[in-house]
This record gives C-alpha cells, sequence and structure tokens, in this order.
C-alpha cells in the first residue's frame, strides 16, 4: 500500500519521493485508490500559500499564487491534457482525425481559448471564495484537486480506453473496483468531516457532470484517452468551485 501511495505522489506530483519506485503495472493503476488522497496533499500546498499571503497581499494576488502554486506542485500535468483535448473535441472533425489531434503536441486555437477561460474562471472563483471563513476556505481549497482526481479514477473504471497502448491503458487494464471505492470513500469522508451540507450536495454534482462528460465523449471518441482523464480533472476543479460557491450561497 506504501509503494502504490509514493507512485500515486510520484506520478501525480513534482514532490519528491523516496525511493524511487520501480513498479509493475498493476501497481501504476492500482495507486489510483491514493489519486484524491495525493489531491489533498496538493491541496494543502494551496491552503499554506493563502494562509501565508492573505493577511499580506491583496485577494486578486493571493488567488493568483495559489494558482501558481497548484501549477508547480502538479508539474501542470493534467493541464496538456486538458489543452489536447479541447481541440480534439471542438474541431468539428471525424473520430479518427480527432484522435489524431489529441496525439499533436501543437497547439490550436481551441485549446487557448479554452485554457485562458479556464484559468480566468478559476482565478475569479478562488477571489470569491477568499469572502469565506478560513476554516471553510481550507476544506474548499483541500478538496479541489481531491474531487477532481476521484473523477479521473471513475472514468478510467467505467469508461473504456480507446487506444491500444499508452499511458492510460496501464491504468484501466489492471485498475480494480476496491481501489475505485477507496477513493470514493477518501472523497466522502473528507467532505464530511470538512464541508457543511453544500460540499455534499456539490461533491455530488460535480461528479455527476464529470460522468456525464467521459459518457458523452465516450459517443463522440469511442472511448476515453489519457489526455481527456486530465481534461476531466482540470474542469471538475473548477467547476467544484463554481458549484460549491453556488449551494453554499443558497444554502447559508
Amino acid at each position: 500500500m506504501l509503494k502504490r501511495f509514493f507512485c500515486a505522489v510520484q506520478f501525480l506530483t513534482r514532490l519528491p519521493a523516496w525511493p524511487r519506485l520501480q513498479v509493475k503495472e498493476a501497481d501504476f493503476a492500482r495507486s489510483m485508490a491514493f489519486f484524491p488522497l495525493v489531491g489533498m496533499l496538493i491541496g494543502l500546498f494551496l491552503a499554506g500559500t493563502y494562509l501565508v499571503f492573505y493577511r499580506v497581499m491583496l485577494p486578486e494576488v493571493v488567488a493568483a499564487l495559489m494558482l501558481l502554486t497548484e501549477l508547480a506542485v502538479s508539474g501542470a500535468l493534467h493541464l496538456d491534457g486538458f489543452m489536447d483535448t479541447m481541440d480534439g473535441l471542438f474541431c468539428g472533425r471525424t473520430r479518427e482525425r480527432r484522435l489524431e489531434i489529441l496525439r499533436d503536441s501543437r497547439v490550436g486555437a481551441h485549446s487557448v481559448v479554452g485554457v485562458v477561460m479556464l484559468f480566468l474562471l478559476k482565478w475569479s472563483l478562488l477571489l470569491q471564495l477568499q469572502r469565506e471563513q478560513p476554516a471553510l476556505i481550507f476544506g474548499v481549497l483541500l478538496l479541489m484537486p481531491a474531487v477532481g482526481r476521484l473523477n479521473m479514477v471513475l472514468a478510467t473504471y467505467y469508461f473504456p480506453y480507446v487506444r491500444e497502448e499508452g499511458l492510460g491503458k496501464a491504468f484501466a487494464s489492471s485498475l480494480r473496483l476496491r481501489d475505485v471505492s477507496a477513493a470514493l470513500v477518501t472523497v466522502v469522508a473528507a467532505v464530511v468531516v470538512l464541508l457543511p451540507a453544500a460540499g455534499i450536495a456539490a461533491a455530488a454534482v460535480v461528479v455527476l457532470l464529470a460522468m456525464l462528460a467521459a459518457s458523452a465523449v465516450t459517443r463522440l471518441l469511442g472511448g476515453l484517452t489519457g489526455d481527456v482523464y486530465g481534461w476531466l480533472n482540470e474542469t471538475s476543479e473548477t467547476v467544484w468551485l463554481f458549484v460549491f460557491l453556488l449551494f453554499f450561497t443558497y444554502v447559508s
């Protein structure tokens, strides 16, 4: 279990994880049980950034620093997948051409527009979040990366992988239901402990929307790819902030 946890840390972050592990494909896939836990580790860095700077910097600056912190800790791992997926999904071409575009490392107009709008919305939501109490801010930031990575785990297990090879194939081929269950329990327990009722409702809505999106992409492409997993993570984080703040405003 410890080996798989460190495997998840090494894959999802740029944090040093000792020892450097040589893992089998099954260990690689089953490390997904710890994806939400590693997401909460990333969330700790976001919360730490907030706590260090919120008294001495403008909220606009603090929101930008939190974005930079997440990029630094995660290495922008899933942002690349988000951009490739935006080009592939919105190109208006055939299934085969979409899959070719997903493999292409070049940046198109849809990815540029998509990533700009993603950061603008996420920055705005992080700015609004700072109007709430510090304890609530801490919980939302801790859960934001965890919910995104939970949706990657669920999509990997419940939807087919479209390619015969690739990094995502290694995850999809060996993932087990118990690993998915462990990831789900991690997030549910954290939401119940850290957030009010709005958090439970928001998490359920974000997971549902992500599964609907994964289903739509599956119909379009015949399955998911590693880039689509990254796209789901990035969009889920932003949708989490939006839905939670919307629900919390109405509930309170």
